[in-house]
């Protein structure tokens, strides 16, 4: 508003001094009142004024359209970001119980060398059992042919 202002004054400067000239040419009517060439340049002015009004508010109404346009994109942007945080904290999570439930299994079974070792055990009572199976079939047998012979 200031502008307008300084404006206003430098026309009614204008006017002044065109009717302190007087005479015939110089824009004076004798009653004070100026010619139409000052009111040119106050209408000059206040359509400046007014047109650099209405650029700057369509300017303004064009950047908080872009800036409400922006912002929703990286609204939407962080709702799905959010969204993939949740599933990987979910995943995350699954991973977690997943490998307790390994360790578990794992401190549970029996590894290879315990495997090894009780099937050399299982190997040797079978030797012995059948050793001591084919005794005493032998004891049978020595017990028939005593049996035969009496």
């Amino acid at each position: 508003m200031a502008l307008v202002g300084r404006m206003m004054l430098a026309s009614q400067r204008r006017q002044a001094s065109t009717y302190f000239a007087g005479g015939a040419g110089g824009g004076s009517n004798g009653t004070g009142a100026s010619s139409g060439r000052g009111g040119r340049g106050a209408s000059a002015v206040l359509g400046f004024v007014v047109g650099a009004s209405v650029t700057g508010f369509a300017a303004y109404t064009s950047l908080v359209d872009q800036y409400r346009a922006s912002s929703s994109a990286v609204l939407a942007s962080i709702d799905s970001l959010q969204d993939a945080v949740k599933k990987l904290q979910r995943h995350t999570q699954k991973m977690d119980t997943l490998e307790k439930d390994l360790k578990a299994v794992a401190a549970k079974s029996a590894s290879n060398q315990s495997v090894e070792s009780l099937r050399n055990e299982l190997l040797k009572v079978t030797d012995e059992i059948t050793i001591a199976h084919l005794e005493l079939k032998a004891s049978f047998t020595d017990l028939a042919n005593d049996i035969r012979r009496k």
